[in-house]
């Protein structure tokens, strides 16, 4: 019997539900592996760098340069004031939180602006800090801060200066020394805009028991004050490593009985701006079977579909659980692995073994609950890069070698 071992996922879609099927035949002769194999990363240049842990400590296996923390997006939690968190957790909250309601009664976080500037500011009314996972990290890539943000009320045409710095701090966020800092002059909007604010490329060591940091103030010459929103679905604010990303990590839609209804999620290359899709799902008019508790759905029922992305894992949840599919008209689930670049096997050079992965080991794998890693019938075209297959329940994908 031939078996195969899954030695490099390319993509993993970790679709959690109580469900254990998939349309289309299982081999007989299906491989299978009882661990989680490892995974690759996107390096700052798009490429494709491998990882032997599936957690995100630990520094890259061969190269020394990255860790995994660096690769994923680290986003600002809303768990404290001054000091916050900086995590891989993707803000699941459907409205934006007050982060201060001992300041004003908004959504968002109030700064007032002042003077003494993003490294001398102590007043807890006045800057705002988020502190990332324990070192040791290696940072060599370009650093941006994407912070959602308006003027006080709102006020449209008002000069703000967001004063942003990097620094190496202990966890609680003290004793921290800058790596380095910048500043973005915009003119504010009467709703929240997303602004990107670059550090450049950052070259940094952050060794074990200390963290990296981001802390943010608000200029003196502004023409206000600013409200920041950070820590929700619709306002995912993050420090990002500035390469390869996806344009959202959470997005949800309705999914109707006897609509045709889809979602599609991008990669962004920070790089350059432009997108390709790396997952894309559609339920077609009449897929929509039964609901979680077994109840029918029949003509014009919906049902909210909602997709999340690990950033670290690319692992993608999609609820609700325990939603089925008709088996004469099965959801279809599209997934493209060119994120990982040319390169499949790592080792530094495209040739003639990165095409014999792609065109003869690459496979599309299936995990039913916590059991063995299998191959799903699916579709691949090496034109697209992509592999298709059609589901009857959501369980756990990869596409992997």
């Amino acid at each position: 019997m031939f078996k195969k071992t899954i030695s490099t996922v390319l993509a993993v879609v970790g679709i959690t539900a109580a469900c254990s099927e998939t349309t289309g035949p299982m081999f007989d002769d299906s491989p299978s592996l009882d661990r989680v194999p490892s995974h690759l990363r996107w390096a700052n240049d798009g490429t494709a760098k491998r990882f032997t842990s599936t957690t995100a400590t630990g520094l890259a296996d061969g190269s020394g340069l990255y860790s995994a923390n660096v690769f994923a997006p680290l986003f600002l939690q809303g768990d404290g004031t001054p000091v916050a968190s900086l995590t891989h957790t993707v803000p699941s909250a459907g409205a934006l939180p007050n982060h201060d309601s001992n300041r004003d009664d908004f959504p968002g976080l109030l700064l007032s602006k002042d003077g003494a500037g993003v490294i001398q500011q102590t007043d807890h009314t006045k800057y705002q800090m988020w502190v990332g996972p324990s070192g040791p990290t290696q940072i060599n890539s370009p650093v941006s801060l994407v912070l959602w943000t308006a003027a006080k009320d709102f006020n449209s045409g008002k000069r703000e200066i967001v004063e942003a710095g990097l620094f190496e701090c202990d966890s609680d966020g003290s004793d921290c020394s800058l790596i380095t800092q910048t500043e973005s002059d915009i003119s504010s909007s009467n709703t929240w805009t997303e602004r990107t604010i670059d550090f450049g490329t950052v070259i940094e060591t952050i060794p074990s028991g200390r963290a990296l940091a981001v802390k943010v103030t608000v200029g003196d010459d502004s023409d206000d004050d600013m409200w920041l929103a950070y820590d929700a679905a619709g306002y995912p604010s993050r420090l990002t490593h500035g390469g390869t990303e996806l344009e959202a990590y959470q997005v949800s839609f309705w999914a109707v009985h006897d609509e045709d209804r889809e979602i599609q999620i991008d990669y962004l290359d920070a790089t350059n701006g432009a997108s390709n899709p790396f997952l894309h799902f559609r339920v077609p008019a009449y897929a929509l079977a039964t609901r979680p508790d077994g109840s029918a759905i029949t003509a014009g029922d919906s049902i909210l579909i909602s997709v999340t992305v690990d950033p670290v894992e690319i692992l993608v949840d999609m609820q609700p659980s325990g939603l089925q599919f008709s088996q004469a008209a099965p959801a279809e689930l599209q997934m493209w692995y060119d994120g990982a670049g040319e390169d499949l096997n790592g080792d530094g050079g495209v040739n003639s073994v990165d095409a014999n992965i792609e065109q003869n080991l690459l496979e599309m794998w299936v995990q039913h609950d916590n059991n063995p890693w299998e191959i799903i019938d699916s579709n691949q075209s090496t034109a697209t890069k992509s592999f298709t297959a059609f589901l009857e329940h959501f369980s756990n994908y990869a596409v992997a070698w």
